[in-house]
């Protein structure tokens, strides 16, 4: 493979993860929230990420992975609700193609993000990213996760339109649905499902439009994020590459819960070693 990969184009695909919880409205069996967080709080995740795709000239399969552990720092919380926060993984491991991928040069560097507490990133800044990496742009949209403006019941929807951050002009429609309760991390949990579709560049044709599912589960007594699951079609990538499609699982990191792995995070990172 001729391509050149940079971790940086990894970490554009794992999970940018908000630290925040969430403050909770329940009526009769309604619910609503809204993100937020306190100067100093501090959360841990680990992310766990599956790209596979075709060499551009179809020459080959293309298969990354990727680990990680971030810590999650809130910086600051503006009077409007909007939190400042940094994300620096501590722990980083990527594969490609079964072979493992050489930690950047310098060591990683702290991922500034703006976020609103209607769950939406208003901004992300990686000191360490190309520039004209357009896959960093996309992270804005993936992983928005927009809390409801009114109180929703289980199995209510909703709608919510952000910008596209590829496009100038263009929005996204993002639907949301509240799912359920389930069990998650030995805490009691509500599940939200969210799909959404947008194009990556004008006149975008099929392979080129971004198609979005994924789900995540809120802590059912403090609505602080306890998982987060997606898949991906067509995401933008730091290099051409054709048929692409990206899953990853978070998990908060939980003091004697998985403090060290999550069985089915390792499934998904798993390669076998490639031939020498």
């Amino acid at each position: 493979m001729k391509t050149t990969w940079r971790r940086a184009g990894a970490a554009a695909l794992t999970a940018t993860l908000l630290c925040c919880g969430a403050v909770s409205a329940m009526a009769q069996d309604t619910y609503s929230w809204v993100w937020t967080q306190k100067a100093g709080d501090i959360a841990k995740f680990r992310t766990y990420v599956r790209i596979t795709a075709r060499q551009a000239d179809n020459s080959g399969d293309i298969v990354i992975t990727t680990r990680s552990e971030s810590r999650h720092d809130t910086k600051a919380v503006a009077e409007d609700g909007t939190i400042t926060y940094e994300q620096l993984d501590e722990k980083a491991e990527a594969i490609l193609n079964g072979a493992p991928i050489p930690p950047a040069a310098g060591g990683p560097k702290p991922v500034t993000i703006t976020l609103g507490k209607n769950g939406v990133m208003a901004k992300r800044v990686n000191p360490a990213a190309d520039p004209f990496d357009r896959s960093q742009k996309s992270i804005i949209a993936l992983m928005a996760m927009p809390a409801p403006t009114k109180p929703v019941a289980m199995g209510e929807s909703w709608k919510t339109d952000i910008p596209n951050p590829l496009m100038k002009g263009k929005i996204i429609t993002i639907t949301s649905t509240l799912v359920g309760k389930d069990k998650v991390l030995g805490k009691d949990a509500i599940r939200v499902k969210q799909e959404s579709s947008f194009p990556s560049v004008f006149g975008a044709d099929e392979n080129e439009t971004v198609v979005v599912k994924g789900e995540y589960w809120l802590d059912a007594k403090d609505y602080s994020l306890l998982k987060m699951a997606y898949n991906v079609k067509n995401p933008v990538l730091p290099f051409p590459a054709a048929k692409i499609e990206s899953t990853g699982l978070v998990h908060r990191i939980v003091a004697g819960v998985n403090d060290k792995e999550d069985a089915d995070g390792e499934k998904l990172y798993f390669q076998p070693k490639a031939d020498k």
